[in-house]
C-alpha cells in the first residue's frame, strides 16, 4: 500500500474512493442480473416416500437401511 508521501498515493487513493462509491451500484446491478435465474428455481420434491432407518432399504440388500445405504459412513 502506498503512503501519502509516495508518488501515485494521491491518485491511488482517489481510485479507492470512486471505487467504493461506485460498489454498491454494482452489487444491485449483479443482484438484477441474476434474479430471473432465481425465479426459475423450483424446490426439489421426491415422489418416493421417505425410508425410516428400521425399515428394508431401498437398495434391495434385505438390510436395515440404518445398517445399509443409511449408516454414517455412506451418508457422507
Amino acid at each position: 500500500m502506498l503512503h501519502g508521501t509516495e508518488p501515485g498515493a494521491q491518485e491511488l487513493a482517489a481510485q479507492f474512493r470512486d471505487l467504493a462509491e461506485r460498489l454498491p451500484d454494482c452489487v444491485l446491478a449483479i443482484h438484477d442480473f441474476w434474479a430471473p435465474e432465481r425465479a426459475e428455481r423450483t424446490t426439489l420434491r421426491h415422489n418416493a416416500p421417505k425410508v425410516g432407518r428400521n425399515d428394508l432399504c431401498p437398495c434391495g440388500s434385505g438390510r436395515k437401511y440404518k445398517k445399509c445405504c443409511g449408516a454414517p459412513d455412506k451418508l457422507n
